[in-house]
Protein backbone atom coordinates (compact mmCIF):
# COMPACT_ATOMS: atom_id res chain seq x y z
CA UNK A 1 0.00 0.00 0.00
CA UNK A 2 1.37 3.34 -1.02
CA UNK A 3 2.02 5.42 2.01
CA UNK A 4 2.65 9.09 2.46
CA UNK A 5 4.48 10.50 5.41
CA UNK A 6 4.07 14.09 6.40
CA UNK A 7 5.43 15.86 9.44
CA UNK A 8 4.90 19.53 10.11
CA UNK A 9 6.64 21.56 12.75
CA UNK A 10 3.99 24.19 13.39
CA UNK A 11 5.29 25.98 16.41
CA UNK A 12 8.34 26.20 18.59
CA UNK A 13 8.24 27.85 22.00
CA UNK A 14 11.54 26.93 23.57
CA UNK A 15 13.01 27.60 26.99
CA UNK A 16 16.47 26.48 28.05
CA UNK A 17 17.16 25.69 31.70
CA UNK A 18 20.88 26.18 31.77
CA UNK A 19 21.29 26.12 35.55
CA UNK A 20 18.84 23.45 36.64
CA UNK A 21 19.35 19.97 37.99
CA UNK A 22 20.94 17.33 35.74
CA UNK A 23 17.53 15.90 34.93
CA UNK A 24 14.38 17.73 33.81
CA UNK A 25 11.83 17.64 36.61
CA UNK A 26 8.78 18.04 34.37
CA UNK A 27 9.10 14.81 32.42
CA UNK A 28 8.14 11.21 33.17
CA UNK A 29 11.85 10.27 33.02
CA UNK A 30 12.59 12.52 35.98
CA UNK A 31 10.54 10.38 38.36
CA UNK A 32 12.74 7.38 37.54
CA UNK A 33 15.22 7.32 40.44
CA UNK A 34 17.62 5.18 38.43
CA UNK A 35 18.63 8.14 36.29
CA UNK A 36 19.41 10.34 39.28
CA UNK A 37 21.30 7.54 40.99
CA UNK A 38 23.47 6.90 37.91
CA UNK A 39 24.56 10.52 37.76
CA UNK A 40 25.18 10.56 41.52
CA UNK A 41 27.22 7.34 41.32
CA UNK A 42 29.14 8.65 38.29
CA UNK A 43 30.05 11.87 40.09
CA UNK A 44 30.99 10.05 43.28
CA UNK A 45 32.87 7.33 41.36
CA UNK A 46 30.79 4.56 42.93
CA UNK A 47 32.28 1.62 41.02
CA UNK A 48 30.26 -1.21 42.68
CA UNK A 49 26.85 0.37 41.92
CA UNK A 50 27.88 1.45 38.44
CA UNK A 51 29.18 -2.03 37.69
CA UNK A 52 25.90 -3.53 38.81
CA UNK A 53 23.70 -1.24 36.71
CA UNK A 54 25.89 -1.44 33.58
CA UNK A 55 25.90 -5.23 33.69
CA UNK A 56 22.14 -5.17 34.22
CA UNK A 57 21.82 -2.94 31.14
CA UNK A 58 23.71 -5.52 29.10
CA UNK A 59 21.13 -8.14 30.07
CA UNK A 60 18.06 -5.91 29.64
CA UNK A 61 18.69 -3.45 26.81
CA UNK A 62 15.10 -2.19 26.45
CA UNK A 63 15.35 0.92 28.64
CA UNK A 64 19.06 1.64 28.39
CA UNK A 65 18.68 5.03 26.71
CA UNK A 66 16.42 6.92 29.10
CA UNK A 67 18.27 9.93 30.47
CA UNK A 68 17.80 13.42 29.02
CA UNK A 69 19.94 16.27 30.36
CA UNK A 70 18.19 19.54 31.11
CA UNK A 71 21.01 21.79 29.94
CA UNK A 72 21.03 20.11 26.55
CA UNK A 73 17.31 19.88 25.89
CA UNK A 74 14.94 22.35 24.38
CA UNK A 75 11.73 22.07 26.37
CA UNK A 76 8.13 23.09 25.84
CA UNK A 77 8.17 22.39 22.12
CA UNK A 78 4.81 22.54 20.45
CA UNK A 79 4.87 19.74 17.90
CA UNK A 80 2.01 18.68 15.74
CA UNK A 81 3.05 15.57 13.90
CA UNK A 82 0.56 13.71 11.84
CA UNK A 83 0.74 10.69 9.56
CA UNK A 84 -1.52 11.40 6.65
CA UNK A 85 -2.05 8.32 4.52
CA UNK A 86 -4.65 5.54 4.86
CA UNK A 87 -6.95 7.07 7.50
CA UNK A 88 -9.10 3.92 7.57
CA UNK A 89 -6.29 2.11 9.36
CA UNK A 90 -4.22 4.95 10.80
CA UNK A 91 -5.16 7.76 13.14
CA UNK A 92 -3.37 11.12 12.94
CA UNK A 93 -0.98 11.60 15.86
CA UNK A 94 -0.80 14.91 17.70
CA UNK A 95 2.01 15.68 20.13
CA UNK A 96 2.60 18.84 22.15
CA UNK A 97 4.94 20.09 24.85
CA UNK A 98 7.79 17.64 24.61
CA UNK A 99 11.50 17.61 25.20
CA UNK A 100 13.88 17.61 22.26
CA UNK A 101 17.35 16.26 22.93
CA UNK A 102 19.56 13.19 23.31
CA UNK A 103 18.55 10.45 25.70
CA UNK A 104 21.77 9.17 27.22
CA UNK A 105 22.49 5.65 28.32
CA UNK A 106 23.93 4.82 31.72
CA UNK A 107 27.30 4.32 30.04
CA UNK A 108 27.04 7.78 28.42
CA UNK A 109 26.41 9.32 31.83
CA UNK A 110 29.52 7.62 33.19
CA UNK A 111 31.53 9.07 30.29
CA UNK A 112 29.96 12.47 30.90
CA UNK A 113 30.11 12.79 34.70
CA UNK A 114 32.71 10.35 35.99
CA UNK A 115 36.51 10.03 35.74
CA UNK A 116 38.88 7.94 33.64
CA UNK A 117 40.01 6.14 36.78
CA UNK A 118 36.44 5.08 37.55
CA UNK A 119 35.95 3.84 34.00
CA UNK A 120 39.17 1.84 34.16
CA UNK A 121 37.95 0.28 37.40
CA UNK A 122 34.66 -0.61 35.68
CA UNK A 123 36.52 -2.35 32.87
CA UNK A 124 38.57 -4.27 35.43
CA UNK A 125 35.35 -5.33 37.18
CA UNK A 126 34.06 -6.98 34.02
CA UNK A 127 32.05 -4.24 32.31
CA UNK A 128 32.48 -4.65 28.55
CA UNK A 129 32.05 -1.82 26.10
CA UNK A 130 31.32 -4.10 23.15
CA UNK A 131 28.52 -6.00 24.88
CA UNK A 132 26.69 -2.84 25.89
CA UNK A 133 23.28 -2.65 24.17
CA UNK A 134 23.12 -0.57 21.00
CA UNK A 135 26.62 0.76 21.55
CA UNK A 136 26.58 2.30 18.09
CA UNK A 137 23.05 3.69 17.93
CA UNK A 138 20.76 4.65 20.75
CA UNK A 139 18.01 7.22 21.17
CA UNK A 140 17.52 10.84 20.31
CA UNK A 141 14.15 11.62 21.74
CA UNK A 142 11.09 13.77 21.74
CA UNK A 143 9.79 12.31 24.96
CA UNK A 144 6.41 10.55 25.05
CA UNK A 145 5.59 11.54 21.49
CA UNK A 146 3.52 8.45 20.80
CA UNK A 147 4.65 8.37 17.17
CA UNK A 148 4.81 4.85 15.81
CA UNK A 149 5.91 5.12 12.22
CA UNK A 150 9.37 5.58 10.79
CA UNK A 151 11.59 3.69 8.36
CA UNK A 152 15.17 3.70 7.24
CA UNK A 153 13.89 5.67 4.30
CA UNK A 154 13.36 8.67 6.60
CA UNK A 155 16.91 8.39 7.93
CA UNK A 156 18.36 8.59 4.44
CA UNK A 157 16.15 11.53 3.53
CA UNK A 158 16.97 13.32 6.79
CA UNK A 159 20.70 12.86 6.24
CA UNK A 160 20.23 14.52 2.84
CA UNK A 161 18.50 17.51 4.40
CA UNK A 162 14.82 16.54 4.48
CA UNK A 163 13.34 18.34 7.50
CA UNK A 164 10.07 16.39 7.55
CA UNK A 165 11.94 13.09 7.45
CA UNK A 166 14.09 14.27 10.36
CA UNK A 167 10.98 15.18 12.35
CA UNK A 168 9.65 11.68 11.71
CA UNK A 169 12.95 10.20 12.79
CA UNK A 170 13.10 11.97 16.14
CA UNK A 171 9.41 11.48 16.87
CA UNK A 172 10.12 7.78 16.72
CA UNK A 173 13.07 8.27 19.05
CA UNK A 174 16.04 7.34 16.89
CA UNK A 175 19.74 8.07 17.31
CA UNK A 176 21.80 9.03 20.34
CA UNK A 177 25.33 9.39 21.53
CA UNK A 178 27.93 6.79 22.44
CA UNK A 179 30.31 6.99 25.40
CA UNK A 180 33.23 7.86 23.10
CA UNK A 181 31.32 10.57 21.24
CA UNK A 182 29.90 11.93 24.51
CA UNK A 183 33.36 12.24 26.03
CA UNK A 184 34.81 13.74 22.82
CA UNK A 185 32.01 16.28 22.50
CA UNK A 186 32.61 17.40 26.09
CA UNK A 187 36.38 17.58 25.59
CA UNK A 188 37.18 15.00 28.28
CA UNK A 189 40.54 13.87 26.90
CA UNK A 190 41.27 11.47 29.74
CA UNK A 191 37.92 9.75 29.32
CA UNK A 192 38.37 9.63 25.54
CA UNK A 193 41.75 7.96 26.00
CA UNK A 194 40.33 5.36 28.38
CA UNK A 195 37.37 4.49 26.12
CA UNK A 196 39.43 4.52 22.92
CA UNK A 197 42.18 2.32 24.35
CA UNK A 198 39.58 -0.18 25.51
CA UNK A 199 37.77 -0.07 22.14
CA UNK A 200 40.87 -0.71 20.04
CA UNK A 201 42.77 -3.03 22.37
CA UNK A 202 43.43 -6.26 20.57
CA UNK A 203 41.95 -4.94 17.31
CA UNK A 204 43.87 -5.32 14.08
CA UNK A 205 45.29 -2.06 12.76
CA UNK A 206 42.93 -2.19 9.79
CA UNK A 207 39.92 -2.37 12.15
CA UNK A 208 40.86 0.58 14.37
CA UNK A 209 39.26 3.31 12.21
CA UNK A 210 35.98 1.41 12.36
CA UNK A 211 36.27 0.94 16.13
CA UNK A 212 36.56 4.72 16.51
CA UNK A 213 33.84 5.51 13.99
CA UNK A 214 30.50 4.45 15.47
CA UNK A 215 27.89 6.97 14.25
CA UNK A 216 26.03 8.91 16.89
CA UNK A 217 24.02 12.02 17.67
CA UNK A 218 25.11 14.56 20.25
CA UNK A 219 24.41 17.96 21.75
CA UNK A 220 26.68 20.70 20.38
CA UNK A 221 25.26 23.86 21.91
CA UNK A 222 21.79 25.10 22.90
CA UNK A 223 19.48 24.45 20.00
CA UNK A 224 22.10 22.66 17.88
CA UNK A 225 22.43 18.90 17.57
CA UNK A 226 24.75 16.84 15.36
CA UNK A 227 23.76 13.57 13.72
CA UNK A 228 25.72 10.70 12.20
CA UNK A 229 28.97 12.02 13.62
CA UNK A 230 31.89 10.09 15.00
CA UNK A 231 34.01 11.09 18.00
CA UNK A 232 36.51 12.99 15.85
CA UNK A 233 33.78 15.13 14.32
CA UNK A 234 32.23 15.75 17.74
CA UNK A 235 35.56 17.00 19.08
CA UNK A 236 36.13 19.24 16.04
CA UNK A 237 32.64 20.74 16.17
CA UNK A 238 33.23 21.80 19.78
CA UNK A 239 36.84 22.86 19.05
CA UNK A 240 38.43 20.29 21.36
CA UNK A 241 41.50 20.02 19.16
CA UNK A 242 43.58 18.08 21.70
CA UNK A 243 40.94 15.35 21.67
CA UNK A 244 40.78 15.45 17.87
CA UNK A 245 44.56 15.15 17.55
CA UNK A 246 44.63 12.22 19.96
CA UNK A 247 41.95 10.36 17.98
CA UNK A 248 43.81 11.01 14.72
CA UNK A 249 47.04 9.75 16.26
CA UNK A 250 45.27 6.59 17.45
CA UNK A 251 44.02 5.79 13.93
CA UNK A 252 40.70 7.58 13.54
CA UNK A 253 40.04 8.62 9.94
CA UNK A 254 38.43 11.99 9.19
CA UNK A 255 35.76 10.51 6.94
CA UNK A 256 35.25 7.35 8.94
CA UNK A 257 36.15 3.70 8.52
CA UNK A 258 35.29 1.34 5.71
CA UNK A 259 32.25 -0.18 7.44
CA UNK A 260 30.30 3.07 7.65
CA UNK A 261 27.20 2.79 5.46
CA UNK A 262 26.53 6.50 5.25
CA UNK A 263 29.28 8.94 6.06
CA UNK A 264 27.17 12.04 5.70
CA UNK A 265 26.92 14.04 8.92
CA UNK A 266 24.57 16.93 9.51
CA UNK A 267 23.58 19.56 12.02
CA UNK A 268 20.05 20.28 13.14
CA UNK A 269 19.43 23.85 14.30
CA UNK A 270 16.30 24.77 16.21
CA UNK A 271 15.78 28.49 16.49
CA UNK A 272 13.76 30.08 19.28
CA UNK A 273 13.24 33.45 17.67
CA UNK A 274 11.24 32.01 14.80
CA UNK A 275 9.73 28.53 14.56
CA UNK A 276 12.33 26.85 12.40
CA UNK A 277 14.04 23.52 12.12
CA UNK A 278 17.04 23.74 9.82
CA UNK A 279 19.32 20.95 8.59
CA UNK A 280 22.88 21.76 7.51
CA UNK A 281 25.52 19.33 6.18
CA UNK A 282 28.78 19.14 8.12
CA UNK A 283 31.90 19.77 6.03
CA UNK A 284 34.22 17.41 7.88
CA UNK A 285 37.12 18.08 5.51
CA UNK A 286 36.97 21.80 6.28
CA UNK A 287 36.79 21.09 10.02
CA UNK A 288 39.98 19.03 9.80
CA UNK A 289 41.76 21.56 7.61
CA UNK A 290 40.80 24.51 9.84
CA UNK A 291 42.01 22.63 12.94
CA UNK A 292 45.47 22.26 11.35
CA UNK A 293 45.88 18.75 12.77
CA UNK A 294 48.94 16.61 12.14
CA UNK A 295 47.66 13.92 9.81
CA UNK A 296 49.27 10.53 9.26
CA UNK A 297 49.54 9.35 5.63
CA UNK A 298 46.28 7.38 5.58
CA UNK A 299 44.25 10.26 7.02
CA UNK A 300 45.94 12.77 4.71
CA UNK A 301 45.16 10.54 1.74
CA UNK A 302 41.49 10.51 2.73
CA UNK A 303 41.43 14.30 2.98
CA UNK A 304 43.24 14.73 -0.35
CA UNK A 305 40.83 12.38 -2.10
CA UNK A 306 37.85 14.17 -0.55
CA UNK A 307 39.19 17.56 -1.65
CA UNK A 308 39.76 16.25 -5.16
CA UNK A 309 36.29 14.70 -5.24
CA UNK A 310 34.77 17.97 -4.07
CA UNK A 311 36.63 19.94 -6.74
CA UNK A 312 35.57 17.41 -9.38
CA UNK A 313 31.96 17.72 -8.25
CA UNK A 314 32.19 21.52 -8.34
CA UNK A 315 33.63 21.40 -11.85
CA UNK A 316 30.91 18.96 -12.90
CA UNK A 317 28.18 21.18 -11.47
CA UNK A 318 29.72 24.25 -13.12
CA UNK A 319 29.99 22.44 -16.45
CA UNK A 320 26.40 21.19 -16.24
CA UNK A 321 25.25 24.69 -15.37
CA UNK A 322 27.16 26.20 -18.28
CA UNK A 323 25.95 23.50 -20.67
CA UNK A 324 22.38 24.10 -19.57
CA UNK A 325 22.81 27.85 -20.02
CA UNK A 326 24.25 27.38 -23.51
CA UNK A 327 21.48 24.97 -24.46
CA UNK A 328 18.81 27.39 -23.26
CA UNK A 329 20.49 30.20 -25.20
CA UNK A 330 20.68 28.04 -28.33
CA UNK A 331 17.02 27.11 -28.05
CA UNK A 332 16.09 30.78 -27.63
CA UNK A 333 18.22 31.78 -30.64
CA UNK A 334 16.70 29.02 -32.76
CA UNK A 335 13.22 30.27 -31.85
CA UNK A 336 14.26 33.77 -32.93
CA UNK A 337 15.80 32.34 -36.11
CA UNK A 338 12.56 30.51 -36.95
CA UNK A 339 10.53 33.64 -36.29
CA UNK A 340 12.77 35.67 -38.59
CA UNK A 341 12.34 33.01 -41.28
CA UNK A 342 8.58 33.14 -40.84
CA UNK A 343 8.65 36.93 -41.19
CA UNK A 344 11.14 36.83 -44.12
CA UNK A 345 13.23 39.21 -42.02
CA UNK A 346 16.70 39.06 -43.60
CA UNK A 347 18.29 41.78 -41.37
CA UNK A 348 17.22 39.88 -38.25
CA UNK A 349 18.69 36.63 -39.61
CA UNK A 350 21.93 38.42 -40.49
CA UNK A 351 22.18 39.85 -36.97
CA UNK A 352 21.54 36.47 -35.33
CA UNK A 353 24.16 34.69 -37.43
CA UNK A 354 26.71 37.46 -36.93
CA UNK A 355 26.29 37.42 -33.13
CA UNK A 356 25.76 33.67 -32.77
CA UNK A 357 27.79 31.94 -35.50
CA UNK A 358 27.14 28.50 -33.97
CA UNK A 359 23.46 29.00 -34.70
CA UNK A 360 23.89 28.34 -38.43
CA UNK A 361 24.93 24.71 -38.02
CA UNK A 362 21.91 24.06 -35.81
CA UNK A 363 19.25 25.79 -37.91
CA UNK A 364 20.06 25.33 -41.61
CA UNK A 365 17.84 22.28 -42.11
CA UNK A 366 14.65 24.32 -42.32
CA UNK A 367 12.28 23.91 -45.28
CA UNK A 368 11.17 27.52 -44.83
CA UNK A 369 14.61 28.69 -46.03
CA UNK A 370 13.61 27.50 -49.49
CA UNK A 371 10.63 29.83 -49.57
CA UNK A 372 12.70 33.02 -50.00
CA UNK A 373 15.53 33.38 -52.55
CA UNK A 374 17.22 36.24 -50.71
CA UNK A 375 17.34 34.25 -47.48
CA UNK A 376 18.43 31.02 -49.19
CA UNK A 377 21.29 32.75 -51.03
CA UNK A 378 22.37 34.61 -47.88
CA UNK A 379 22.45 31.50 -45.73
CA UNK A 380 24.26 29.55 -48.45
CA UNK A 381 26.88 32.29 -48.54
CA UNK A 382 27.26 32.23 -44.74
CA UNK A 383 27.66 28.45 -44.85
CA UNK A 384 30.53 28.86 -47.29
CA UNK A 385 32.20 31.39 -44.95
CA UNK A 386 31.95 28.91 -42.08
CA UNK A 387 32.94 26.05 -44.39
CA UNK A 388 29.81 24.13 -43.55
CA UNK A 389 29.04 21.34 -46.05
CA UNK A 390 25.97 21.85 -48.20
CA UNK A 391 24.79 18.25 -48.00
CA UNK A 392 22.27 16.46 -50.15
CA UNK A 393 19.91 16.41 -47.17
CA UNK A 394 20.02 20.22 -46.88
CA UNK A 395 19.59 20.58 -50.65
CA UNK A 396 16.52 18.32 -50.61
CA UNK A 397 15.02 20.12 -47.61
CA UNK A 398 15.36 23.53 -49.21
CA UNK A 399 14.04 22.23 -52.55
CA UNK A 400 10.97 20.72 -50.90
CA UNK A 401 10.33 24.01 -49.08
CA UNK A 402 10.66 25.96 -52.33
CA UNK A 403 8.29 23.63 -54.22
CA UNK A 404 5.65 23.73 -51.50
CA UNK A 405 5.92 27.54 -51.28
CA UNK A 406 5.79 27.78 -55.13
CA UNK A 407 9.08 29.74 -54.95
CA UNK A 408 10.09 29.06 -58.55
CA UNK A 409 13.09 31.38 -58.32
CA UNK A 410 14.55 29.28 -55.49
CA UNK A 411 13.82 26.05 -57.39
CA UNK A 412 15.54 27.45 -60.49
CA UNK A 413 18.55 28.61 -58.45
CA UNK A 414 18.93 25.27 -56.66
CA UNK A 415 18.55 23.09 -59.75
CA UNK A 416 20.47 25.21 -62.24
CA UNK A 417 23.14 26.87 -60.08
CA UNK A 418 23.72 24.91 -56.90
CA UNK A 419 23.13 21.29 -57.94
CA UNK A 420 26.37 19.39 -58.50
CA UNK A 421 24.67 16.31 -59.96
CA UNK A 422 22.45 15.28 -62.85
CA UNK A 423 19.11 16.66 -61.76
CA UNK A 424 17.11 14.44 -64.13
CA UNK A 425 18.16 11.27 -62.35
CA UNK A 426 17.79 12.61 -58.79
CA UNK A 427 14.75 14.87 -58.85
CA UNK A 428 12.29 11.99 -58.50
CA UNK A 429 13.87 10.80 -55.24
CA UNK A 430 13.83 14.29 -53.79
CA UNK A 431 10.21 15.24 -54.45
CA UNK A 432 6.81 13.67 -54.18
CA UNK A 433 4.14 14.53 -56.69
CA UNK A 434 2.03 15.69 -53.76
CA UNK A 435 4.66 18.36 -52.97
CA UNK A 436 3.88 20.14 -56.26
CA UNK A 437 1.02 22.60 -56.09
CA UNK A 438 -1.30 22.03 -59.10
CA UNK A 439 -1.16 24.75 -61.75
CA UNK A 440 1.65 26.48 -59.87
CA UNK A 441 4.70 28.27 -61.25
CA UNK A 442 6.89 25.41 -60.04
CA UNK A 443 4.78 22.84 -61.87
CA UNK A 444 5.03 24.92 -65.04
CA UNK A 445 8.81 25.14 -64.65
CA UNK A 446 9.16 21.40 -64.06
CA UNK A 447 6.98 20.60 -67.07
CA UNK A 448 8.97 23.01 -69.23
CA UNK A 449 12.28 21.41 -68.23
CA UNK A 450 10.89 17.88 -68.47
CA UNK A 451 11.58 17.21 -64.79
CA UNK A 452 7.93 16.92 -63.88
CA UNK A 453 7.66 13.56 -65.60
CA UNK A 454 10.77 12.32 -63.82
CA UNK A 455 9.03 13.07 -60.54
CA UNK A 456 5.81 11.35 -61.64
CA UNK A 457 7.61 8.29 -63.01
CA UNK A 458 9.79 7.95 -59.91
CA UNK A 459 6.74 8.23 -57.68
CA UNK A 460 4.87 5.60 -59.67
CA UNK A 461 7.86 3.29 -59.53
CA UNK A 462 8.07 3.68 -55.75
CA UNK A 463 4.36 3.01 -55.40
CA UNK A 464 4.65 -0.11 -57.58
CA UNK A 465 7.59 -1.41 -55.53
CA UNK A 466 5.66 -0.78 -52.29
CA UNK A 467 2.62 -2.68 -53.62
CA UNK A 468 4.85 -5.55 -54.74
CA UNK A 469 6.49 -5.81 -51.30
CA UNK A 470 3.10 -5.77 -49.60
CA UNK A 471 1.86 -8.60 -51.85
CA UNK A 472 4.97 -10.68 -51.11
CA UNK A 473 4.50 -10.15 -47.37
CA UNK A 474 0.88 -11.22 -47.68
CA UNK A 475 1.86 -14.42 -49.55
CA UNK A 476 4.50 -15.29 -46.91
CA UNK A 477 1.96 -14.76 -44.16
CA UNK A 478 -0.54 -17.01 -45.96
CA UNK A 479 1.97 -19.88 -46.07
Amino acid sequence: MKQYFKISLLGLVASLNLHGSPLPQNTPVAINPSAERVIEWAKSNNVPELTKILKEDAKNPKDVYQHPITQENITEIEFEGFLDYDRSTRTPINTTHHILGPNYSDFDLVAKFSTPETLQALFRSGVELDSYPNFAIGKFNVSNSGAEYTTEYHHKKAINGDEEAFAGMILHGEYASTPLVTAAADGHLGMVKTIAENAISGAARIDIPNRLDFPAANFIKPGVFAFNINALTAALLNKHFDVAQYLIDKGALPLGGTLRENKKAFLVLIRKSYPQLKIEPIDIVKLVQDAKLRLPPEAQKQIDEAVKQKLDEQRKVALEKETKREQEMLEQNIREFDQALHDHDLPALAWLIQNHPYLLANAISRQRIGSDLRIAQFIHSEMQKQRLPFTGEIFTTWLQGAVRADAVDVVTWLLETIAQFDVKFMIGSMLNASDIVPDSKVEAYLRKTGLFFNVINENRMREHQAEKRAAEEKQRAAR
